[in-house]
C-alpha cells in the first residue's frame, strides 16, 4: 500500500511538471520525500523475504508481484519525466540514425548550421526546426555518448511513434517484461526463490527511473540475465554474444566478462581465445563509435571531466589533486581491475550474481558520477544476494533530486557536503555492519 500511495503521488505531481519551471518552484521537497518512502519498500522486503521466504514461494505471490510492477510501470507510460531530459537526446539519435545518418558524426548543434541544412534530409530538416529539438537535448555541442545497439533501440522507438516518448517507453517496457521472466529462470537456475525478482521488479527507484525518466540503462538486464543462464548451461559462444551485445548498450559490462568465462568452467586456454573473441567483437560493435572519436564526441568528453553526484570518487580526486587531471579517473580504473583480478583468481566460494554484484557495487560507488539510473545495474543483481545495505540505495538517492532546488537556491555546499554523503554513506555503513556481523558468526562457528 505504500509503494502504491507513495507511487501514485509521484504521478500526479509528474503531471503538474512543467519543464524549464524553476525548481523552486516545483515541490522538490514532496518528489524526494514521496520517492524515498516508496524506496523503503526494497529493505523491507528484504526482511519479509529472510523472514517469510518459505509461505512467499508460491506461484500467485509471483504472480501478484508481476502484476504489481508491471501496473506500477504502466500508469507512468503518460507521464511527465521529473527533473530529466536525456530523453531528448534518445529521440534525437533514434531519429538520426532512422534517417540513415551517423549519430557520432554530427552533434545536434550542428544541425542548426544552415551550410548543413542544404545536405540534409528534409525530415531532418523539420528536425532540426522542431522548437524542442536541440534546444532541450543536454550538451549539444558534442556527439552521442550512447553504443550503437543502444542507438538501434532509440531507432526501433522512432519507428513506433516518431519523436515520441511514448514508443520509447514501450521499447522499456518490453525489455523490462523480458527481463522479468529471465530474472526468475535465472534465480532458479542459482538456487534463489523467485520472489526475490521484487528488488528489481518492484524496485520504485528502478520504475521511476526507467518508466518516468525514460533513462535506458534498464535495456541491459535481459542481455545480462541470458548470459547468466547461458553460463549456468555452459554455453559459452552464447555467453560471449551476450556480452558483447551487452557492452554495445553500455561499455562497462565487458568488465564482468572474466568473471563469466571463469565460470564457463573451462580451461585457462580457452578462457583467453574466449576473452580475445570478446574483445574483438566488442571492438567491432562499438567500431562506429570509436572511428568517429574526437575532441566533440560525448565519449570523450564524459571519460574525461564528467562528475556528478560522486562520492569516494571526490575524495579520490580531492587528495590527488597535486597531480594531472585524469590521475583519479586512473586510480579508480586501477581498482576495478584489481577487483575483477581478484575475484577471478582468488577461489572463491561464491556464486557468479554474487560475483558480479560485488563488481558492479565497486564500480557504482568508486565512479565519477553516481546518477541513480546507474543503481539499475546493482539492482539487476541484487536479487541473487539480497542484503540490506544495497537495498536502501532505493531509499536514499532520490536525495540527488534535491541538487535542483539547492543549486537554484544557492545552497549547492549542502547538497555536496550533507546529501551525497547521506546518499551513499547510509547503504555503505549498513553494508559494514552486515559483512562484520556474517564474519563474526563465521569466527564463532568455526571456534566451536
Amino acid at each position: 500500500m505504500v509503494l502504491m500511495f507513495a507511487s501514485l503521488g509521484l504521478l500526479y505531481v509528474s503531471q503538474h511538471y512543467t519543464y524549464g519551471t524553476s525548481a523552486l518552484e516545483q515541490p522538490v521537497v514532496l518528489i524526494v520525500l514521496l520517492m524515498m518512502l516508496a524506496g523503503l519498500v526494497v529493505p523491507i522486503w528484504v526482511f519479509i523475504g529472510r523472514r517469510y521466504g518459505p509461505s512467499l514461494k508460491t506461484t500467485s505471490v509471483l504472480s501478484f508481484l508481476f502484476l504489481s510492477g508491471l501496473f506500477l510501470r504502466l500508469i507512468f507510460l503518460g507521464s511527465t519525466p521529473i527533473y530529466e531530459d536525456d530523453w531528448y537526446r534518445y529521440l534525437w539519435d533514434g531519429a538520426i540514425v532512422a534517417e540513415g545518418f551517423n549519430p557520432y558524426l554530427f552533434a545536434p548543434a550542428d544541425f542548426l548550421d544552415p551550410l548543413l541544412q542544404t545536405e540534409i534530409s528534409p525530415v531532418l530538416l523539420g528536425l532540426s526546426e522542431n522548437p524542442l529539438f536541440p534546444e532541450r537535448i543536454n550538451y549539444p555541442y558534442v556527439t552521442t555518448i550512447y553504443p550503437p545497439v543502444t542507438q538501434g533501440f532509440f531507432a526501433l522507438a522512432h519507428f513506433i511513434t516518431p519523436l515520441g516518448l511514448t514508443g520509447w517507453r514501450i521499447v522499456l517496457l518490453l525489455s523490462e517484461i523480458t527481463a522479468f521472466f529471465l530474472m526468475v529462470k535465472a534465480l532458479r537456475l542459482y538456487g534463489q526463490a523467485a520472489f526475490w525478482s521484487a528488488l528489481y521488479w518492484i524496485n520504485p527507484l528502478v520504475i521511476m527511473t526507467t518508466m518516468n525518466a525514460a533513462h535506458m540503462d534498464a535495456l541491459l538486464t535481459p542481455f545480462i540475465m541470458l548470459a547468466l543462464i547461458a553460463v549456468y548451461h555452459r554455453k559459452v559462444w552464447m555467453t560471449s554474444f551476450m556480452l558483447i551485445l551487452a557492452a554495445g548498450i553500455k561499455i562497462w559490462p565487458l568488465i564482468l566478462a572474466p568473471l563469466f568465462l571463469k565460470s564457463t568452467q573451462q580451461n585457462y586456454i580457452k578462457i583467453v581465445f574466449f576473452g580475445a573473441f570478446i574483445g574483438v567483437g566488442a571492438l567491432l560493435i562499438l567500431s562506429p563509435m570509436l572511428l568517429s572519436l574526437s575532441y566533440e564526441s560525448g565519449l570523450i568528453a564524459y571519460s574525461e571531466g564528467w562528475q556528478k553526484n560522486a562520492f569516494l570518487f571526490k575524495a579520490f580526486d580531492a587528495s590527488l589533486s597535486g597531480f594531472p587531471e585524469l590521475t583519479s579517473r586512473l586510480v579508480v580504473v586501477a581498482f576495478i581491475l584489481a577487483i575483477t583480478a581478484w575475484l577471478f583468481f582468488t577461489p572463491l566460494k561464491i556464486q557468479l550474481p554474487h560475483a558480479c554484484l560485488l563488481l558492479v557495487s565497486s564500480l557504482f560507488f568508486l565512479s565519477p558520477t553516481g546518477y541513480p539510473w546507474y543503481a539499475v545495474w546493482i539492482f539487476m543483481f541484487l536479487p541473487f544476494r539480497p542484503n540490506y545495505g544495497l537495498a536502501l540505495l532505493s531509499a536514499t538517492l532520490p536525495l540527488y533530486y534535491a541538487r535542483y532546488m539547492l543549486a537554484e537556491a544557492g545552497s549547492r555546499d549542502i547538497f555536496e557536503n550533507i546529501l551525497v554523503p547521506l546518499q551513499f554513506g547510509i547503504p555503505i555503513i549498513v553494508l559494514s555492519i552486515e559483512f562484520y556481523q556474517k564474519y563474526k558468526l563465521k569466527d564463532r562457528a568455526y571456534a566451536v
